[in-house]
Parts: C-alpha cells; sequence; structure tokens
C-alpha cells in the first residue's frame, strides 16, 4: 500500500522518488494523525477516532515530503498544505474539493493573486 502511495504522488507530481522515504507508524495520534519532517510519522491505532484513512494519510505526507525536496525554503503554508490535500484528494478521506473551492469563490472567502 505504502509503494502503491509513492507511485502515485511520484505520477502527479512528475518526479522520481531518488531516496526510500521512511515511514514509522506510532501508536499514538500527534497533530492530526501524520506530519512530515525527515520521514513519515503516521498515527495507526486500534480505534481510528479521527477518521483518517492511512493510505491517504501516507499519500498526503508523501506530498509533503517531495514538496520539500522539490521546493525550497520558502513556500507560503497556507500553499504546502493546500497541495497535499488537492494531490490526495482531501484532508486525510476524500472531500469534494472542487465543490468546497466553488463555495469559498462565491462567497469572496478567497485569496485573490494580481499577476
Amino acid at each position: 500500500m505504502v509503494d502503491e502511495q509513492a507511485t502515485h504522488v511520484e505520477q502527479i507530481m512528475h518526479t522520481k522518488l531518488n531516496e526510500p522515504i521512511l515511514v514509522t507508524f506510532l501508536p499514538r495520534t500527534l497533530g492530526h494523525g501524520g506530519f512530515t519532517s525527515i520521514g513519515i510519522y503516521v498515527s495507526y491505532l486500534d480505534e481510528n477516532y479521527a477518521g483518517g484513512v492511512p493510505a491517504m494519510v501516507i499519500h498526503h505526507e508523501m506530498v509533503h515530503d517531495v514538496d520539500r525536496v522539490l521546493g525550497g525554503d520558502y513556500r507560503p503554508s497556507l500553499l504546502v498544505e493546500g497541495l497535499a490535500v488537492y494531490a490526495s484528494g482531501g484532508h486525510y478521506k476524500l472531500e469534494p474539493i472542487t465543490q468546497q473551492t466553488a463555495a469559498l469563490v462565491e462567497a469572496g472567502l478567497y485569496i485573490r493573486c494580481k499577476p
């Protein structure tokens, strides 16, 4: 399952992973159930009270790791998180990203960037 997520991240990020990504499963929850530092750390519990889908959590965190390697030092955290959510189809679970974005635009709750 982890290898499948790595292959998909390579495809959507148009890159090739040159080194394995260390994935550590934790028997407790830290943050929202996963985080990326030097490697990926994913909560894996008997009871999944946060509702995250393990494959999506790993995919989301892999996007963060690949983005870190490709991206440089000055990436706004909003875009870093947005990329991982968009590339994974939601934040740890499938979500209607397009509809949510359309609702934000319709409500005027978005950041307008000037060229």
